[in-house]
């Protein structure tokens, strides 16, 4: 059970109060914290979010001033290097125990330390804990510091060739949500993402307050959703609107891969999560003798058989594992329209009819061949282009 600041019946605002040592520090000695800065700075940082006033709050700044290293940055003990993670929390506590922002030597020399954790990519190094490369969390700490110092994230001053902590961060987010904590590494998903979020609302209520001033935060330069499509290619749109929709999914290296083909099967699953859908479990024979019930995508082909969108292929398979081709495309597209399908003929040239339907409608991607096998961006226009006519949000 809690209740306010208890615990399973621990007060946990008490229990901290009693950790402040003679000399200001906050730790848990007999744990062997003494010297600890982390403890100290997360102990404060508590407090405040509780309502708590800090006690000996002069003695309690002076502690972690003078546990200050020489290049300005904090580490996570006396003694140990310097890192940008707790340098950046360190500048927010120093400030909320009444360190002036703008004019502290102290602050100055934590923001000159940081400025040399920042790499060409614009993002942040927690230093020496993650091998000098540059990461979301770090990122995140750093834009907290930073807002907190009253400066902006993206000013030119904390810009590399127009790459800064926000950019670099919001790269490193996957279509999914999540962050990663760098490219293709998912350490700590959760708490990655959450101090990322915290510090994006935190720099959104700074922009929303310096318009309300009539000073306008500087905009980030615009993030693409994947690496491998910038916004000069020709299906970057369609791309990035089914990415948001939460329709189309990248790769954990931040491509996107447009140039991939498709199989039967994945696309079944772009035409269910395209047409808004919900994956229904189903329980029974699937009719296919290639899709056992455990397949991993057995519920998005039977929800696309049951609403019409596709058919199976000649003996009884599905054969998910093949790429669809222009012809099957079109075919899977005509169906879904609100309109009575033509007729399919027999023979090599089943899909005139269908493809003529698709072509009339917009529905075919430039360079169209009925029977070469359609990539990833190749589906996404034309998906998205169905969208569009049934008005699918």
């Amino acid at each position: 059970m809690q209740q306010g600041s208890v615990y399973n019946g621990t007060d946990l605002v008490q229990s901290i109060l009693a950790f402040q040592q003679e000399d200001g520090q906050f730790a848990w000695i007999p744990r062997g914290e003494k010297g600890f800065i982390n403890s100290h700075m997360w102990s404060i940082l508590a407090l405040n979010s509780a309502g708590q006033a800090i006690p000996n709050k002069e003695k309690a700044r002076e502690w972690l001033i003078k546990s200050q290293n020489s290049d300005g940055g904090f580490g996570w003990c006396q003694g140990i290097p310097s890192d940008a993670d707790d340098t950046a929390i360190a500048i927010q506590v120093l400030i909320l125990l009444g360190e002036d922002s703008r004019n502290s030597e102290v602050i100055k020399n934590s923001l000159a330390y940081l400025k040399t954790c920042q790499g060409e990519d614009g993002g942040f190094s927690s230093g020496y804990l993650a091998g000098n490369k540059t990461n979301a969390s770090s990122d995140a700490w750093v834009i907290q510091a930073l807002l907190a110092a009253e400066q902006s994230p993206a000013a030119e001053a904390w810009s590399i060739k127009d790459n800064n902590a926000l950019t670099h961060m919001c790269k490193l987010q996957d279509d999914s949500g999540f962050f990663f904590y760098m490219p293709g590494i998912a350490a700590g998903p959760i708490q990655t993402t959450a101090t990322a979020l915290i510090s994006l609302s935190l720099a959104a209520e700074q922009a929303k307050d310096d318009r309300n001033n009539q000073s306008q935060l500087p905009e980030p330069k615009a993030v693409l959703a994947f690496k491998d499509v910038p916004e000069a290619y020709w299906a970057y749109r369609q791309i990035s609107e089914l990415a948001k929709a939460g329709v189309l999914r990248g790769y954990p290296d931040g491509t996107f891969k447009p140039e991939n083909p498709v199989n039967r099967a994945e696309f079944a699953v772009m035409m269910v999560k395209g047409m808004g859908l919900a994956a229904d479990e189903y329980h029974g024979d699937t009719g296919f003798i290639d899709v056992p019930r455990d397949f991993w995508a057995s519920d998005y082909i039977m929800t696309c058989v049951q609403n019409g969108y596709v058919n199976g292929m000649p003996g009884g398979v599905f054969s998910p594992g093949q790429s669809i081709t222009g012809a099957q495309l079109a075919a899977i597209l005509v169906r879904t329209l609100p309109l009575e399908a033509p007729a399919v003929s027999s023979g090599s040239g089943w899909y005139k009819e269908l493809v003529k339907v698709a072509d009339e409608n917009g529905l075919l991607y430039s360079g169209f061949e009925p029977e070469a096998a359609a990539n990833r961006a190749q589906c996404a226009y034309s998906i998205m282009k169905l969208r569009e006519i049934l008005k699918v949000n």
